[in-house]
């Protein structure tokens, strides 16, 4: 004899999963799209932002939220358009949080910090001075902090991400003659 599940028991069970899951594939998945999306030829490395981690596990929570609310609402109509709306919003964010990045290549550093469409590309000539900030390993990283000439500036932690990277930055310093100041 098969058993007779409601509908409804699917939201239950996709909006547990999601809240479950999530958290998890949250580690991973950031990372892996930005890499899809950014990583050409050439790239070192592809960081993403803080701010990225947190549209994604936005939009996840709103699925999730959206899934359970149809669950609770008996698979009404008005449960089903909360449950819609809300899954639109969660996969909106997730688009946007694709968006910002930070991308270390051989040909220049590439740069997109809010949500917008354009982003900047700095070939290294275009980095005015580099300053590096050590860190006693008990209170956090050591930083790089980047300065363009146009006045802006970009500070990197030299986490597990950036640390294989440290020789070939140190080469670009030199080559392209950048200033690099220990601090």
């Amino acid at each position: 004899m098969v058993p007779n599940y409601e509908k409804r028991h699917f939201f239950m069970a996709i909006g547990i999963g999601v809240f479950m899951v999530s958290p998890l594939l949250l580690l991973f998945i950031p990372a892996f799209i930005a890499n899809s999306i950014y990583f050409d030829p050439g790239t070192w490395i592809v960081i993403v932002p803080t701010l990225s981690y947190y549209l994604y596990g936005a939009g996840a929570f709103l699925i999730g939220v959206a899934s359970l609310i149809i669950y609770f609402g008996n698979v009404n109509k008005l449960s089903v358009m909360i449950g819609i709306f809300l899954s639109i919003v969660g996969i909106f964010l997730f688009l946007f949080a694709a968006k910002p990045f930070t991308s270390i290549a051989a040909d220049g550093i590439s740069i997109r910090e809010d949500l917008s469409n354009e982003f900047s590309h700095y070939d290294w000539s275009d980095i005015e001075t580099v300053l590096y900030y050590e860190v006693p390993r008990s209170e956090g990283f050591n930083t790089y902090e980047f300065h363009f000439y146009d006045g802006r500036t970009l500070q990197l932690s030299k986490n597990g991400y950036i640390e294989p990277y440290h020789r070939a930055l140190l080469e670009q310093f030199q080559e392209h003659h950048i200033s690099f100041k220990r601090k």
